[in-house]
């Protein structure tokens, strides 16, 4: 996969200017650690280990979390502009749960998932760009398409890979996609090259010549996979209070409820993506957050 950095910076820029409902500034691992759990390892001390989301809380493009901004200070997308905010677990094979994840639709037609990444009271798990393989290996890929009649997958290559711009360690990505102009993951997959820009970053795959855009904004189901390789780091010693990488564990996307027997197959699900045509009374409540699993 091709990677021009400015390129792939442009990209990323214009897909956050783009997206809309993004709240607030940056806090920080002290506020993580006191709004949420004091007992994890990164707070005892809090850890000098940066991350580029600075733990949950960069707001824009990096790390958007539904929500209720006057209840919680780390929501960053107030949730009067998202429909249906699914919540599910990020697991294992084994079903051990390592954060959270959120996708929703927005009333501009976009669909957006975000993965949290919790904290833990031995070292701190965190996502890496790049991957340990470097560049050409994804850390992180979501693939997604309407349910086809034959309940065929889509095909199993990253369509959607690394939501990062930004080389280091992170507890929370989005991705926050078009759902106009959606990579076809048959023909597909979205790229820095910058002979894709024009069609909304979606380079054709080998042996096509022409790989136009899904429009998927009429879709009111979509069936889709989140995944994501992470790594635990000790926190004690090593560089920039990060410690020793110990190992790696491949977590993603945990559907409570698999309609399709064969989507249970590398975290696949069905995704209910449908907005009413008029967005609610802006004076009606919020609904909160909901904790993680």
């Amino acid at each position: 996969m091709a990677r021009c950095r400015a390129t792939w910076l442009a990209l990323a820029v214009s897909m956050v200017l783009m997206g809309q409902g993004a709240l607030g500034s940056a806090l920080g691992v002290n506020e993580w650690c006191s709004t949420y759990n004091n007992t994890f390892a990164a707070c005892n001390p809090p850890t000098d280990c940066q991350t580029a989301d600075t733990y949950w809380s960069v707001p824009t493009g990096w790390c958007k979390i539904p929500g209720d901004p006057s209840v919680d200070p780390f929501v960053s997308f107030d949730s009067y502009g998202a429909c249906g905010v699914k919540t599910m677990g990020l697991q294992d094979v084994n079903g051990k749960t390592y954060g959270t994840l959120y996708i929703y639709r927005t009333f501009e037609n976009r669909l957006i998932a975000t993965a949290l990444i919790n904290g833990t009271s031995e070292g701190q798990w965190y996502y890496e760009y790049p991957s340990a393989e470097g560049y050409t290996v994804p850390s992180a890929i979501l693939t997604m398409n309407q349910i086809s009649s034959s309940g065929q997958l889509p095909p199993d290559t990253p369509q959607y890979a690394d939501p990062v711009f930004s080389s280091g360690k992170y507890t929370c990505v989005t991705w926050d996609i078009d759902l106009g102009r959606v990579c076809d993951p048959d023909t597909s997959f979205y790229s820095a090259n910058p002979a894709a820009v024009d069609n909304a970053g979606c380079q054709c795959r080998e042996g096509f010549s022409q790989c136009p855009t899904l429009n998927l904004t009429a879709s009111t189901t979509l069936v889709m996979s989140v995944r994501l390789n992470i790594s635990r780091y000790s926190l004690v010693g090593g560089e920039s209070g990060c410690g020793t990488r110990s190992e790696s564990r491949l977590v993603g996307s945990k559907f409570q409820a698999v309609q399709i027997p064969i989507l249970a197959y590398n975290f696949y699900g069905v995704v209910q993506a449908s907005c009413p045509d008029v967005k609610p009374d802006p004076k009606a409540p919020r609904p909160p957050r909901p904790p993680p699993p």
